[in-house]
């Protein structure tokens, strides 16, 4: 549980520095953020996910499996459905 918060983190951390580097024409700023605070983000859940035993690493192997297995499953069976 405690990986999953921390991949999700890490992906809005790292949403945040490639949102930040392709700025919107016309779009507001509505959050300023400095650079800096994302990348020690960043850092901070790639030094904690490092730190994880390696059972809690291969169980989200194993799930991560189990979901792009169902994902394509669900994907034949929509087109199948569609022929």
């Amino acid at each position: 549980m405690v990986l999953l918060l921390l991949v999700t983190f890490a992906s809005t951390n790292l949403a945040v520095i490639v949102l930040r580097r392709r700025p919107q024409e016309g779009a507001p700023e509505h959050v300023r953020v400095p650079i800096v605070l994302p990348w020690l983000g960043l850092a901070s859940c790639v030094a904690l996910a490092a730190s994880q035993e390696a059972t809690v690493w291969l169980r989200a192997g194993l799930l991560l499996a189990l979901g792009a297995a169902l994902f394509g499953l669900t994907r034949l069976g929509t087109r199948l459905a569609a022929r």
